[in-house]
């Protein structure tokens, strides 16, 4: 079995919705934490919701090249599993009366060189992401007292360690 193809296997197993999620027992950030936490998870949200057009057409392009047909599915369900974090940030910042952002200045600039880079370039940059990620979901579960928000970061971290093998 391709490397590719277990891959594939693991993102259709995973693909379900968190069950884990506590939405009844989501609770509101207290002043002087809110002031710092919402902004950052208002830009990992946004962050967490490309498209990935650009990367599934070179994904196809590298997949041809190479005789693997698994590889753009692979890479679709990964994109698809970002977009659920994004989902999952975006519920949360609503339920507590939070904006989602629909354009930063960070964002762009991740954009910027995602768009621009090769396959390899686009992974760079995507790694880089997903490290930076870690450590923030790390310090948002100890910094946070919302069962929900840990619960999240909880399985966003889950999901970004595999990613990074991936």
């Amino acid at each position: 079995m391709s490397e590719s193809r277990r891959w594939l296997e693991y993102f259709r197993a995973n693909q379900t919705e968190p069950h884990e999620i506590p939405w009844d027992k989501t609770v509101a950030p207290q002043p002087a934490l809110r002031a710092v936490l919402i902004p950052s998870l208002q830009q990992f949200q946004l962050g967490e919701n490309a498209a990935g057009v650009h990367f599934l057409d070179l994904a196809r392009a590298h997949a041809q090249a190479t005789n693997d047909p698994d590889f753009p599915e692979a890479i679709a369900l990964f994109i698809a599993e970002e977009q659920r974090h994004s989902r999952l940030l975006g519920h949360y910042l609503r339920c507590v009366g939070a904006p989602l952002l629909r354009k930063h200045w960070i964002h762009s600039v991740f954009r910027c060189f995602r768009h621009w880079a090769s396959l390899e370039g686009k992974v760079l940059v995507l790694v880089t992401a997903e490290m930076m990620a870690i450590p923030y979901y790390r310090a948002v579960m100890a910094a946070s007292r919302c069962p929900a928000l840990v619960a999240i970061c909880r399985r966003i971290l889950r999901e970004e360690a595999r990613h990074l093998r991936f």
